[in-house]
């Protein structure tokens, strides 16, 4: 696949838990469920192609 420097997507994925008595939360939500916004690393990524990203953490 082809690798595509892209910028980051800020819609956020949604958060969806189910409790289960054994092992606690679990995660149950749906990645394909997230927003896109077009030439974004979400967008990039689900469209086949490797994204990178820069990221600034502090």
């Amino acid at each position: 696949p082809e690798v595509v420097w892209c910028q980051l997507d800020p819609k956020p994925l949604p958060l969806n838990y189910r409790h289960e008595a054994e092992s606690g939360l679990y995660f149950a939500g749906d990645y394909n469920l997230r927003g896109r916004t077009e030439g974004a690393d979400v967008d990039v990524c689900f469209g086949g192609q490797i994204s990178i990203t820069s990221v600034r953490l502090l």
